[in-house]
């Protein structure tokens, strides 16, 4: 006679009753970790989406929106060029050719001299006929200014000037242009016996010159 004792049902249920109770609690916790990464995931992608973006090599300085006393800024004057304009005492002058006159804020020489690059926050540069303008295609049969600026934006010729309007300083008409290419700039050209001279700025939008910047283009008047 076989002596093996008979499980008892009562055990068996009660087996198979914690058995689905563990195997429940861990259904519970892997689904909770799943939520908790998916959770995180978004989170940190919001993040990422809302941050501000990292800085680029080629930089360009924090323009302040202030506008200051300029009586006591520095007075530059070309007399070859028949031009005079004034500029912060902390801004630095940096011209390499005579037609040219480069000025750097405070904030932009920081940059340079920091190792990186960054773009001019103000330049003027001489030319002494029409002919004499960067010449784009058909541009150099153009005979006058406006015909010049209309050529560029006509053909949409690449890093050129992309866009330009009627505009004046100090009651002298001109056109602000808009420049499309390597640095995206924009400035304004006006017309003085013949002569052409380009007030160039860091940036594309007229409505995005700073007070300080606005201060220097409305310093600058003709000497002859």
């Amino acid at each position: 006679m076989d002596d093996t004792p008979i499980p008892d049902s009562d055990d068996h249920e009660e087996a198979s009753v914690s058995l689905k109770v563990v195997l429940l609690l861990f259904a519970v916790v892997l689904i909770g970790a799943l939520a908790y990464l998916v959770m995180a995931e978004r989170q940190q992608s919001d993040s990422l989406s809302s941050a501000e973006p990292a800085p680029s090599v080629m930089r360009k300085a924090t323009k302040t929106a202030t506008t200051t006393d300029i009586a006591n800024w520095i007075v530059y004057t070309n007399a070859d060029h028949g031009y005079t304009i004034k500029y912060p005492n902390d801004w630095v002058k940096n011209s390499s050719l005579p037609t040219v006159l480069a000025l750097h804020s405070a904030e932009t020489e920081r940059i340079i001299k920091s190792g990186e690059q960054a773009l001019g926050d103000f330049q003027i540069t001489y030319y002494a006929s029409l002919k004499d303008l960067p010449s784009y295609a058909d541009s150099s049969n153009a005979t006058t200014l406006l015909g010049y600026l209309k050529t560029l934006v006509e053909k949409n010729i690449p890093a050129s000037v992309s866009y330009y309007k009627a505009s004046k300083i100090n009651d002298v008409d001109g056109y602000w242009f808009s420049a499309d290419g390597y640095s995206s700039d924009g400035g304004y050209y006006l017309e003085k016996n013949g002569h052409i001279y380009e007030l160039l700025f860091n940036t594309y939008v007229e409505a995005n010159l700073s007070g300080t910047q606005k201060q220097i283009r409305d310093s600058f008047k003709f000497t002859n």
